[in-house]
């Protein structure tokens, strides 16, 4: 009776005892923190120096613009601006006014 006696108690004793629930959990959303800014600095548009009249070149600076001008044709880079001429050597490419 005493193995009966102590398994009832220990039965009683169970369903005294209190159920521990745990209390609810609450997850934040993410936050959203933006990277910093990049800042990236353009180089400065630098408008070459006119070259002085009679100036001759064998090529004209890369990025001149081709014009025809009254059916002639000059390039032009800045404020300079260029004509062809043919020589022996080949072409050339004198500083003239502006047209």
């Amino acid at each position: 009776g005493a193995v009966a006696g102590l398994a009832v108690g220990a039965a009683v004793a169970s369903a005294a005892a209190p159920v521990y629930v745990a209390p609810p959990v609450y997850v934040a959303p993410p936050v959203y923190v933006p990277p910093p800014p990049v800042v990236v600095s353009q180089p400065a548009y630098v408008v070459p120096a006119a070259m002085p009249l009679g100036t001759q070149l064998a090529s004209v600076p890369a990025g001149a613009s081709r014009m025809v001008v009254n059916g002639v044709t000059y390039y032009q880079y800045g404020p300079t601006w260029y004509k062809p001429y043919y020589g022996s050597s080949g072409v050339y490419y004198e500083v003239v006014p502006t047209p």
